[in-house]
C-alpha cells in the first residue's frame, strides 16, 4: 500500500488542489446565486402594487349611473412623488365586407379632474369628470338611434382609457406603471394606445357629435 501511494504521489499532489479549487468554485457560485435571489426578493419588497377600479355612481332622480370614478390604489410598499395621467379614446369599429376597420377620436373631459392623496399607500387618487357617464351615454344612445348604421353597416363605438403612473419607490428609484382600462399593460401597449391620441385632434366630450363620428367613417370608405 505504501509503495502504491508513493508511486502515485504525484496524482494526489495534482488532483487535490484541483478538487479543492472546484469545491471553492461551487461554493462561490452557490453564494452568488443566493445573493442574487436575495437581491430580487429585496427589490420586490420595496415595490408598490398598483390596481385600478372603476365605480359607477347612481343618481336616484334619473335612475341611472351619471358619473364614473376611476380609483387608483397601492397595496404594496409605500411610494412618493406619485403622479397619474389618464387619456381617453373614442374607438369606432366599422365592419364591412372587406373586414374590420378602426378609427379613433381623442377625447378630453371624461376623466379630467383628479383628487390625489399624500399617503404612500392605499387609495392614492380618484379621477372623474362632471356627469361623464351621462354625457357619453347621451351620445351613445343618440348614435344607436341614428341612421348611421343603416348608412355604413355594422358600427360600434366605445370609450377606452389609458393610465400612466409615475412614482419613486422606497429606495429612491423612479418607476412607471401602465394600464389600459383597469388592466395592467407593458410600456409597448401603452405607447401603441398613445400613438393614436393626437393632441391636435382631440374633442371635448361636451362637443362630441354624430358628425364627428361620421367624418371618421367617411375617411375609411
Amino acid at each position: 500500500m505504501k509503495s502504491w501511494l508513493k508511486n502515485n504521489k504525484i496524482y494526489f499532489e495534482t488532483l487535490a488542489p484541483v478538487c479543492i479549487s472546484l469545491a471553492a468554485l461551487f461554493v462561490a457560485l452557490a453564494s452568488y446565486k443566493l445573493a442574487d435571489q436575495q437581491l430580487i426578493l429585496s427589490a420586490i419588497n420595496v415595490e408598490p402594487n398598483f390596481y385600478l377600479k372603476e365605480t359607477y355612481l347612481y343618481d336616484p332622480v334619473t335612475k341611472s349611473s351619471h358619473k364614473t370614478e376611476l380609483s387608483i390604489y397601492n397595496s404594496g410598499e409605500g411610494i412618493s412623488n406619485f403622479t397619474e395621467n389618464v387619456n381617453s379614446l373614442l374607438v369606432i369599429e366599422h365592419f364591412t365586407d372587406t373586414g374590420k376597420t378602426l378609427s379613433y377620436i381623442p377625447i378630453i373631459g371624461y376623466y379630467d379632474t383628479s383628487f390625489t392623496s399624500t399617503e404612500p399607500k392605499g387609495e392614492l387618487a380618484i379621477v372623474t369628470g362632471y356627469d361623464n357617464n351621462a354625457k357619453f351615454s347621451d351620445i351613445y344612445f343618440e348614435f344607436q338611434k341614428s341612421q348611421l348604421k343603416d348608412k355604413y353597416g355594422f358600427v360600434f363605438i366605445s370609450l377606452k382609457h389609458a393610465t400612466k403612473i409615475t412614482y419613486t419607490n422606497k429606495l429612491g428609484v423612479a418607476g412607471e406603471t401602465f394600464f389600459i382600462g383597469t388592466k395592467p399593460v407593458n410600456s409597448i401597449k401603452y405607447r401603441e394606445f398613445m400613438s393614436r391620441w393626437n393632441a391636435n385632434e382631440f374633442i371635448d366630450l361636451d362637443d362630441l357629435s354624430l358628425s364627428d363620428i361620421e367624418e371618421k367613417l367617411q375617411t375609411k370608405r
